[in-house]
């Protein structure tokens, strides 16, 4: 099981007191063109998706690592 850095796990925990905290991803937020990327289990992966019509080129979903990148590369959505 990979470990999220502490930063974030700080984030989280304060997260569940205080209603409005906003705390960035470890891996970084993703866009892709014609497309969406949802951020799943408090940041511990990443799930890609297409509009209608398009085709999702590479993986469906990413796991954040330790070392703050994302397991996979980015895919991409062609239509």
């Amino acid at each position: 099981m990979e470990f999220l850095q502490q930063s974030w796990i700080n984030c989280v925990l304060i997260s569940f007191f205080i209603s409005d905290v906003l705390c960035a991803l470890p891996c970084g937020y993703v866009k892709i063109s014609n497309g969406s990327a949802r951020v799943k289990s408090n940041g511990r992966y990443i799930e890609f998706r297409c509009k209608r019509n398009f085709q999702l080129v590479g993986v469906k979903i990413a796991v954040c690592l330790a070392s703050g990148q994302w397991s996979k590369n980015i895919p991409s959505c062609v239509g």
